[in-house]
């Protein structure tokens, strides 16, 4: 929820996105909202859904494991990080 409720502020406020050279277009920012509202959706499925369980942490923990994969990788080689207009160091 909170990787969906920054890019709904960012579109909100017009503020920038920007991740080593890749600076987030308003439209990925909508494409990032579609994906986290379908794997939110998912996971709240598979609350009653037994099936839906395994493909729902498996594709969120995919998700999550990118991430802070990112980070760490930031760690040892820096890159610009900038999120809702703040550089992050």
């Amino acid at each position: 929820m909170p990787h969906w409720a920054c890019h709904y502020y960012r579109l909100e406020t017009h503020s920038t996105f920007v991740v080593g050279s890749w600076a987030f277009s308003p439209r990925d920012s909508f494409v990032s909202l579609v994906i986290y509202s379908v794997l939110i959706a998912l996971n709240l499925l598979a609350i009653s859904v037994g099936r839906y369980q395994f493909v729902a942490a498996a594709l969120t923990s995919i998700g999550h494991l990118s991430i802070g994969l990112l980070h760490l990788y930031r760690l040892l080689h820096p890159f610009t990080f900038e999120v809702l207009g703040y550089t992050w160091t």
